[in-house]
């Protein structure tokens, strides 16, 4: 680690205690946030927290028409967070939240994908960790739309899902 000068926290601490071993240790903590900060590693822990506060989410494509359609058919209220997974990939964070509803990656796994039938996966044996590998490398083996309200996650877009959907809404109205 290379750094230009030190800190004024690390000068101060040198000067105080007179020892050059923790004040690069204070330098390389204060660096090491500020790089979390520019690259926006607590930024993003701050809208993990927002979100789990905020416990209505749809997860959607804005390329899909059937997504787009469900969307406007359920209406959703402004509480709602609505995320482009093309724009704003799914996060293990969320896969893990998502999975604590399901106790399945299967389950959210879309097997209907071009690209599942293209590399042949339906032809291998995955296991629960091979479904999480492929649905944090690419939006499209994510099952959508995946709508999560409180306690609640429907998954898919049959119209049994979305009947279910509307009539959750309506109940907490």
């Amino acid at each position: 680690l290379y750094l230009n000068a030190p800190s004024a926290s690390a000068l101060k601490y040198i000067n105080n205690h007179k020892s050059l071993e923790a004040a690069i240790i204070l330098a390389v903590s204060e660096y090491d946030r500020k790089l979390k900060v520019r690259f926006g590693v607590i930024e993003s822990a701050t809208k993990e927290k927002n979100t789990k506060k905020n416990k209505k989410k749809i997860y959607y494509l804005k390329s899909c028409n059937t997504c787009m359609r469900i969307i406007k058919e359920i209406n959703p209220s402004p509480d709602f967070i609505i995320q482009n997974l093309k724009v704003e990939p799914l996060t293990v964070e969320q896969l893990d939240a998502l999975y604590k509803f399901t106790n399945s990656y299967e389950a959210l796994f879309n097997k209907r994908a071009k690209l599942y039938k293209e590399m042949g996966l339906g032809n291998n044996n995955l296991q629960e960790q091979d479904y999480k590998y492929y649905l944090l490398q690419h939006y499209t083996y994510l099952k959508r739309p995946v709508i999560v309200i409180d306690k609640s996650v429907f998954i898919g877009n049959s119209k049994k899902v979305v009947a279910s959907v509307i009539a959750h809404i309506a109940q907490l109205n």
